[in-house]
């Protein structure tokens, strides 16, 4: 998959953004947003503000490692037999739900979004994980489409 990033070296958000792809060790098309023709063109597409990596088709502004993560490398097992990925605007959308799991018990499908836990509605992906790990009883808010569904996942049963 093709990763592009527009970038200005020398500038925080850039800088962070160039070292987390050095770690992560991602091959990405580098662009130098201080040349004036490659300024242009990345505001001809809208890749501003800086810094902006394009993955497939996702444009991620700025530095977020975490949807840098899931655009780059896919959803991750979060418990409860499900994995989720982040979708545009950095929520947690359902992205595969194992057979006979918690979370097929409770109604959860591919394409859901996460709207809130228990309630909450500002949490990450961490504290989505977390939860769902513990095996606990728990209401998620979702939305799937155009309709707001409140889903209860059971108590994971403990073995004897």
């Amino acid at each position: 998959m093709a990763v592009e990033v527009y970038v200005a070296p020398g500038e925080g958000a850039s800088d962070a953004l160039l070292d987390w792809l050095e770690v992560e060790e991602v091959v990405a098309d580098l662009h130098d947003v201080r040349d004036e023709s490659t300024l242009a063109g990345a505001i001809a597409a809208g890749a501003f503000p800086f810094p902006v990596t394009i993955v497939g088709e996702e444009m991620i502004r700025g530095f977020d490692p975490v949807r840098l993560r899931y655009a780059l490398f896919g959803g991750e097992e979060a418990g409860a037999g499900v994995s989720v990925g982040v979708d545009s605007d950095g929520r947690p959308v359902v992205t595969e739900v194992a057979r006979g799991s918690l979370a097929e018990d409770a109604g959860l499908e591919e394409g859901d979004i996460v709207l809130d836990l228990g309630g909450y509605r500002s949490f990450s992906i961490e504290q989505l994980r977390n939860v769902l790990e513990a095996g606990r009883p728990i209401t998620l808010g979702v939305r799937r489409g155009s309709e707001l569904l409140r889903l209860s996942l059971p108590p994971r049963e403990m073995a004897a």
